[in-house]
């Protein structure tokens, strides 16, 4: 047996060369004293040069080395670096040092040896890439999407969902959507994670700005390697719009029938009147004429007022903006239905804000809100069997610099509670035959073609409000 640096050849020599890495011995100096077979068929025999020119082709000690680092305290070391083949090309290996010690104890070599992980860090950027790939997906994907662990608690999210319902890992879901307290009745991630079943529902959410929203809902179990249920994945695309769509729909159905309904009165109206008409051509009764033509008038103005309507209900929005004082439109409106309302006994009130000054209004469409409203407050009144006098009111009033009013009030029969919430839905009317029920319509879209809002307080056997808000000058006035 003979010594070399204190390294023994033994007949392991041959396991040494069997090793299926690349293995050298090194001295203090980082001269190599010993290659295993391996080593020597892919760099050649290179004894006593050093590692870091053979490895590296480099003129200096490799930074961060870590032969030099078991040299210096003894201990094993690794790290991940690249080598560079006699032809110059280049391989990712894993590099493990280890020390060789005398009998003495003392450290006379280091082992090092490098295992190609080129591979395996190939593998690695894939995986990474298509992770990347996930998680661009995971964010893009157009609906919300949240991974929940069995105690309900959202552990990921995509983009969408942060941006709406904001970054709310480790939170209770249904605290996130809901605001509640304890699990939502019929919870889809539930089911999912008693069956492991896809299960879907449809639900309403709140965002953090406080808006709500329809979505339908998808759930779909995420398994572990032992095939457990590990997370539930839940997936919300928000359907406001079709529901939306769905609604206004069935609203028009409805207003097509309500309007079906009206234009056969109107007929039927004509027809009575026509007929009156006739008897008294007959019977040679102007008085009997004069009543049948009124009847006749009166049904024709239906008509004339329900096509107006229904091309204002159809038509795109058609603003025209005019500088114009919003005292002299309400004192227009009371002009032409002051003497209405003393025929009917009712007692029609004004009352103009004079700080108003100008506004930029539509005032033709302006004029239109205020006679439908003036006009469903006086028959609100005289369909209203109490026998107490009865006033109708017309005011305006400026909100701070950058907002009106007009307030129109009756202390009518009201609005029942079950109907409050039909009024700007659907042709809906409370006026029975008198009506067709699109008034409140028209009224709704002038007033938002204007960027305003229109509400009303209404207490039954008590009165009504109806205030319209715009702005002075609205955003889109230049």
């Amino acid at each position: 047996m003979r010594n070399i640096g204190g390294f023994g050849e033994t007949e392991c020599d041959h396991l040494f060369d069997l090793i299926p890495s690349h293995v050298s011995v090194q001295d203090g100096d980082l001269r190599i004293i010993r290659t295993n077979a391996r080593l020597r068929k892919e760099f050649g025999e290179h004894v006593g040069e050093y590692c870091y020119r053979v490895y590296k082709n480099r003129g200096d000690v490799c930074p961060d080395c870590c032969v030099q680092k078991t040299f210096a305290d003894g201990q094993m070391h690794k790290s991940e670096e690249v080598i560079i083949d006699p032809h110059g090309r280049s391989t990712e290996v894993m590099v493990h040092t280890s020390p060789v010690r005398n009998q003495q104890g003392e450290i006379v070599a280091v082992v090092e040896m490098f295992t190609d992980i080129s591979e395996m860090k190939a593998l690695q950027k894939q995986l990474e890439t298509s992770r990347q790939e996930y998680k661009y997906l995971f964010d893009t994907v157009p609906c919300y999407v949240s991974v929940q662990d069995r105690n309900f608690r959202i552990i990921e999210a995509n983009a969408l969902f942060k941006q709406d319902f904001g970054d709310r890992l480790g939170e209770y879901c249904y605290s996130v959507y809901k605001g509640r307290k304890s699990v939502c009745p019929g919870c889809c991630v539930k089911k999912t994670f008693a069956d492991g079943l896809v299960h879907s529902c449809e639900e309403m959410v709140e965002t953090r700005n406080n808006d709500k929203s329809n979505v339908i809902i998808y759930t779909a179990p995420i398994f572990n390697d032992r095939g457990e249920i590990a997370a539930v994945m839940e997936m919300s695309t928000n359907i406001t719009q079709v529901k939306k769509l769905q609604k206004e729909l069935i609203l028009m159905g409805q207003s097509v029938a309500s309007m079906a309904h009206g234009i056969k009165n109107i007929l039927t109206g004509l027809e009575g009147g026509m007929y009156v008409v006739g008897s008294g051509l007959d019977k040679k009764d102007n008085e009997l004429v004069q009543t049948g033509w009124d009847m006749v008038r009166n049904n024709v103005a239906k008509v004339s007022n329900l096509v107006k309507d229904l091309l204002y209900c159809s038509r795109e929005p058609t603003t025209e903006y005019q500088e114009v004082e919003p005292n002299k439109i309400a004192r227009e409106v009371y002009d032409l239905f002051l003497e209405k309302a003393e025929g009917e006994g009712l007692e029609f009130r004004l009352e103009l804000d004079e700080s108003l000054g100008q506004a930029y209004l539509d005032p033709a469409g302006i004029h239109t809100v205020l006679c439908n409203l003036v006009t469903n407050a006086m028959d609100a009144c005289i369909l209203d069997l109490k026998v107490i006098p009865h006033t109708v009111g017309l005011k305006t009033r400026k909100v701070g610099d950058a907002s009106l009013i007009f307030e129109i009030s009756d202390n009518g029969r009201g609005i029942p509670p079950a109907q409050k919430g039909k009024l700007f839905e659907t042709s809906f009317s409370t006026k029975g035959s008198r009506g067709t029920g699109l008034g409140l319509l028209v009224t709704r879209k002038i007033v938002m073609e204007h960027n305003g809002e229109i509400t009303f307080d209404s207490i039954e056997g008590v009165g009504t409000t109806f205030k319209v808000t715009l702005p002075i000058k609205p955003d889109d006035v230049t």
